[in-house]
């Protein structure tokens, strides 16, 4: 159970530097351009292509695919089995990547009302 517990945070620490961090800036804006020279002729499939790299919800999910694919998990469907452990790790990535959110919204709370108060 605590492996399902690590590929989850790898899910969310991968997800959140994949989607926000410098380091893949530059595959971001690729993809991006990628996407609006697409637009012209496809506009759904071009917007598709831009949000691709900044959805934490969809990278992660890719992520959690390649995650069950490679380590398998502990979910038996079949043939199925990498969807269903891809979203297992997923959604305890998404789980803290959510947690740290709220951790962040508090501490800009905290240091906004401790300003008023001075």
């Amino acid at each position: 159970m605590l492996t399902v517990l690590y590929l989850g945070i790898v899910n969310w620490m991968a997800t959140v530097i994949i989607t926000e961090s410098v380091i893949f800036e530059d595959l971001r804006d690729m993809v991006q351009r990628y996407g609006k020279s697409l637009e012209a002729n496809h506009p759904r499939i071009g917007r598709k292509v831009c949000y691709f790299v900044t959805c934490a919800l969809c990278m992660g999910t890719w992520i959690g695919f390649i995650e069950a694919i490679v380590f398998d998990g502990p979910l038996r469907f079949w043939w199925l089995s990498f969807i269903a452990n891809g979203l297992l790790y997923k959604g305890i990535g998404h789980l803290f990547l959510q947690l740290n959110a709220l951790a962040h919204h508090m501490v800009t709370r905290l240091n906004a009302e401790s300003v008023t108060l001075n």
